[in-house]
């Protein structure tokens, strides 16, 4: 499968509405995106965090990040 270029914006926007879908997560208010470059191979990759969990357990916001993380990195790749 062909992973879409896409702007950390869209992302960080799309990787908000995948949580809010996840169990409990509903009320989190913000993820955030870190772009991450491969040491070795110069690649960019990217990380998921949330900062505002809003009602949300902590515990389950970073494991529905996680979950989403993994979901959205098989469709897209971070664009420079």
């Amino acid at each position: 499968m062909t992973k879409r270029s896409i702007s950390r914006t869209d992302l960080t926007e799309k990787a908000l509405i995948a949580v809010r879908q996840e169990p409990g997560c509903q009320t989190v208010k913000e993820v955030s995106i870190t772009p991450v470059e491969d040491a070795e191979t110069g690649a960019l990759d990217w990380n998921i965090a949330v900062p505002d969990p809003g009602a949300a357990k902590e515990d389950a916001a970073y494991h529905a990040a996680k979950r989403v993380k993994g979901r959205l990195a098989e469709k897209y790749q971070l664009r420079d």
